[in-house]
C-alpha cells in the first residue's frame, strides 16, 4: 500500500492514497466529511431484521369477545372491511391491536373500546355495577311516593 503524502491528509484524520492504478489528474485530495461519517459505531439499519409493534403477550380480547357474542370471522370482516389475513392474525393473536383497530372491533362487536382489553366475564361484571349504581343514584334522587306515604 502506498504512503500517504503530507498533502493527501484530509481534516477529521482521513487519508486520501495520491497513487491508484487509474489515475485522475483533475481530482481534487480534499474530500469533504460529516462529523457522523466518522463516528458511526453501529450499522443504521440495526433494528431492520426486528418485528416492531409485536410485543411478547397479546394483551386484548378480542377471539373471547368475538367466541362469546358468536360472531365469526367472516361476520367481523364484512363489519369491519379488515382483510381476511388481518382477520385471522387479530382473532390468533399474531398482530397486535392499535387504537384504530379496536375501535373498529368495539363498534362491530357494540361493545365499548375498553371492554376489548379485559376478559368478557370481567366486563360484564363490572356493567352490572355500573348499571345497579346507576339505579341506586336514580333512586336517591328521586325518592319513592309509596314510600313516603308509608313513612308518614
Amino acid at each position: 500500500m502506498p504512503a500517504a503524502s503530507a498533502s493527501s491528509c484530509v481534516p477529521g484524520g482521513v487519508f486520501m492514497l495520491t497513487s491508484s492504478h487509474i489515475t485522475n489528474q483533475r481530482a481534487s485530495g480534499f474530500v469533504r466529511t460529516l462529523r457522523n461519517d466518522t463516528r458511526r459505531n453501529v450499522s443504521h439499519n440495526r433494528n431492520m431484521g426486528k418485528r416492531r409493534g409485536i410485543p411478547l403477550q397479546i394483551n386484548w380480547y378480542l377471539r373471547e369477545w368475538m367466541d362469546m357474542l358468536g360472531v365469526k370471522q367472516a361476520d367481523m370482516i364484512k363489519l369491519t372491511d379488515w382483510s381476511k389475513a388481518s382477520m385471522s392474525q387479530l382473532y390468533n393473536g399474531k398482530q397486535d391491536y392499535s387504537p384504530k383497530i379496536v375501535e373498529a372491533a368495539a363498534k362491530a362487536l357494540n361493545v365499548e373500546p375498553f371492554e376489548l382489553l379485559m376478559k368478557p366475564e370481567r366486563a360484564m361484571a363490572l356493567r352490572r355495577q355500573r348499571e345497579a349504581a346507576i339505579v341506586l343514584a336514580h333512586d336517591s334522587e328521586n325518592p319513592n311516593p309509596v314510600n313516603k306515604a308509608v313513612n308518614h
